[in-house]
């Protein structure tokens, strides 16, 4: 099946902020495969989160409320600049699938009407088709209610076709009911550049019981069918927190990305008691490593951190460090460091209604936009680098004519703040090494949202005062 063909133009803005004008279906760009680009040319950096399902207590007869109070939250991502979402549209509320191969229509148009609110916003859908890890039961987690991961009607005991996970994955019936998913979504949506991707299943790589050669298989069998039926659209698959030792990890990405994905994704919680520093440590940290162990893997493609998080040791739930999170730390570091570390967009959180609606911490889409509005990373055709200094971590990314760095405070992290209660430093006359080249430079102060001029010296710039980060601009 054809790829997307991108046809350039010359100068196109960087599309980070919601407009109502669309500039066509999503793809790889053609001046970097690393990033992507609408059908006009234009570099697309999907600036979001993850939405998978009608935000905090809903009730899913009262329809009229709940879509209100989803159009809500999406307002209030494109009023900030966001432009991207992931949904779930396996969870009960847009769930159309009423029994083994059956659509239910009046639950369809849920989802219509929430992809419709989107498209009016600019907001571009990645859908998720399904999640479940067991034929049996409910699998909670993230601290959200256990409706969310139900899943019977294909179970033998409920009157489904099949005894075990195994069985619906290796059998022609299974494959035809996801096939059949697939088609009853694809009238729908296969004609509508709303839509960012097709994510074939919620991080397939631990659904119960069935092997790994059985589950790539499948992937790439899937993979092939869900491109003849959304031949517009980018298809991926979706694969669990990328943690463990560093052998597991390596594992991991030998044997689990598939060569037919569009999209490499990881997911990365900051866990407690794991195996690295790197994963409990500062969210940067936590951001960035995997990013980097990915790409180094992966170079050709691009790579989003699609869903992140602190979490309580084992994913049991939230950790509380996102209660006390009333400024957003959590979330800020979680958009820009994976950016900074050459991801094709910021990283996802996954908190929408418990984290950043509870916290009303929209304005950070808003501060990552302004941040990278003026570096288009696939025109640049940008690539990763450290430049640290003594009490700074420095992310940056080396353009064509431009650098941008993001420099974030070494001594000050989301644990020292929220869980040991020391408040951020202002950190004064700091010193950046950006390079030779460079006839101007400027700082946004991502915290404060403005921008101010720095003068150049021996290849460097001295900083102004700031606290927890900062964003260099050179040109």
């Amino acid at each position: 099946m054809k790829k997307i063909v991108l046809s350039i133009v010359v100068g196109a803005a960087l599309v980070l902020s919601a407009c109502k004008k669309d500039g066509g279906f999503v793809g790889v760009s053609k001046d970097s495969n690393r990033y992507f680009a609408l059908q006009n040319g234009e570099t697309f950096i999907p600036n979001g989160l993850n939405f998978c399902w009608p935000p905090f207590k809903w009730d899913s007869k009262d329809e009229e409320q709940t879509l209100a109070e989803v159009e809500a939250q999406l307002d209030n991502l494109a009023k900030n600049g966001g432009n991207f979402i992931r949904i779930w549209i396996s969870s009960d509320f847009t769930e159309s699938e009423v029994s083994e191969g059956v659509y239910d229509e009046s639950r369809a148009k849920r989802l219509d009407k929430i992809v419709e609110m989107c498209q009016k916003r600019g907001i571009k859908v990645k859908m998720c088709l399904h999640h479940f890890l067991t034929l049996k039961g409910a699998t909670p987690a993230h601290n959200v209610v256990g409706k969310h991961y139900t899943r019977n009607i294909y179970l033998k005991d409920f009157g489904g076709s099949f005894a075990s996970n195994k069985e619906f994955f290796t059998t022609e019936k299974g494959k035809e009911l996801f096939k059949k998913r697939m088609d009853f979504f694809a009238k729908r949506y296969a004609d509508n550049p709303t839509i960012f991707a097709w994510e074939l299943w919620n991080e397939f790589d631990v659904v119960f019981n069935v092997p790994a050669d059985v589950k790539m298989a499948w992937t790439a069998e899937m993979l092939g069918e869900a491109r003849k039926r959304f031949p517009n659209n980018l298809v991926t698959q979706s694969y669990g927190s990328f943690c463990g030792s560093p052998k597991q990890m390596e594992g991991k990405m030998r044997y689990y990305f598939a060569p037919q994905d569009d999209i490499i994704q990881i997911h990365r919680y900051n866990l407690p008691q794991q195996y690295l520093p790197e994963v409990e440590g500062a969210q940067d940290v936590c951001m960035e490593t995997a990013v980097s162990r990915v790409l180094a893997r992966n170079p050709q493609k691009p790579v989003l951190l699609a869903e992140s998080g602190v979490a309580l040791r084992d994913w049991v739930g939230k950790s509380p460090e996102h209660d006390a999170d009333k400024e957003g730390v959590i979330l800020h570091d979680t958009l820009f460091a994976p950016f900074f570390a050459g991801a094709a967009g910021p990283g996802h959180i996954w908190y929408w209604d418990t984290y950043v609606q509870k916290n009303n911490l929209w304005r950070h889409f808003k501060l990552f936009k302004n941040a990278v509005a003026d570096f288009d990373a696939a025109k640049q055709r940008a690539v990763p680098f450290r430049a640290d200094t003594p009490s700074l971590r420095v992310y940056g990314l080396r353009g064509a004519t431009k650098s941008i760095f993001w420099c974030r405070d070494k001594n000050s992290d989301i644990h020292t703040e929220l869980r040991d209660n020391i408040p951020a430093k202002i950190l004064s006359g700091e010193v950046v090494k950006i390079g030779g080249g460079f006839s101007k430079a400027k700082a946004y102060l991502d915290w404060e949202d403005k921008w101010v001029d720095l003068k150049i010296e021996n290849s460097q710039v001295k900083l102004p005062d700031f606290k927890r980060s900062i964003v260099i601009l050179a040109q």
